[in-house]
């Protein structure tokens, strides 16, 4: 088992429910390498496929590695050969210090000022408000930063924007998937803050009907000092 697998082995979905598979294709003599995470083409499927694919690049890059994300052309599906399911993200890296990714240099692109993607219910610490930062700079197709945040002091409440310009399935499936990567990033947050992170789908909230918005899960904060 390489480091990746041996990493991916001590995951878990943002749910009991969700399902994925992870193969990791090394490329040779300098090539590039990558890493797949396939899922089924449900909503909390592919938010989940963006969050577990945001945590083994996180991983990469802890490692050296120059990370990108790459779609999931022809060319490339001969290379990696056959998915269990059919939602796939493909990450695409390989050791080179001198030559970065522009996608992946989070201040090339602006972000959304925090009172427009969040709304604070309560006072928070600041250990909260770092957590929702997080969030804020994660990166998203296109830049389109489709997350809305529902903050409370022990609880975020996470939710879609419901862009009328995004009707496209396609789309669809990019704004789920780089929300499940937005939640990596405040997840990863979370622990430098000494916050544990559980996840739950509020039936209730599920259920309402949010005007231009689409609920999507909600993350539990757990301090633990």
């Amino acid at each position: 088992m390489d480091l990746i697998e041996k990493y991916y082995s001590h995951l878990s979905g943002i749910t009991e429910e969700c399902q994925y598979t992870m193969k990791h294709v090394e490329g040779v003599a300098g090539a590039y390498s990558y890493v797949v995470v396939a899922s089924p083409t449900d909503k909390m499927n592919i938010v989940n496929n963006g969050y577990i694919s945001r945590l083994l690049e996180n991983y990469l890059n802890t490692k050296g590695m120059n990370t990108r994300l790459r779609n999931p052309d022809k060319d490339i599906m001969r290379i990696l050969g056959k998915m269990e399911y059919d939602y796939i993200t493909i990450i695409e890296y390989r050791k080179d210090e001198k030559k970065k990714f522009a996608d992946r240099v989070p201040y090339l692109l602006s972000r959304l000022a925090m009172s427009k993607m969040s709304v604070f219910k309560e006072e928070v610490d600041k250990s909260v408000v770092n957590i929702v930062e997080a969030a804020r700079k994660s990166n998203s197709t296109f830049n389109n930063q489709p997350w809305r945040l529902v903050v409370y002091s022990n609880r975020i409440h996470v939710f879609c924007r419901d862009d009328k310009d995004f009707l496209e399935k396609q789309l669809y499936e990019a704004k789920m998937r780089d929300i499940g990567m937005a939640i990596a990033d405040m997840e990863a947050t979370a622990e430098d803050e000494w916050i544990i992170v559980s996840y739950e789908a509020n039936e209730k909230l599920a259920q309402k009907q949010v005007k231009n918005h689409e609920y999507v899960v909600t993350l539990f904060l757990n301090n633990t000092v």
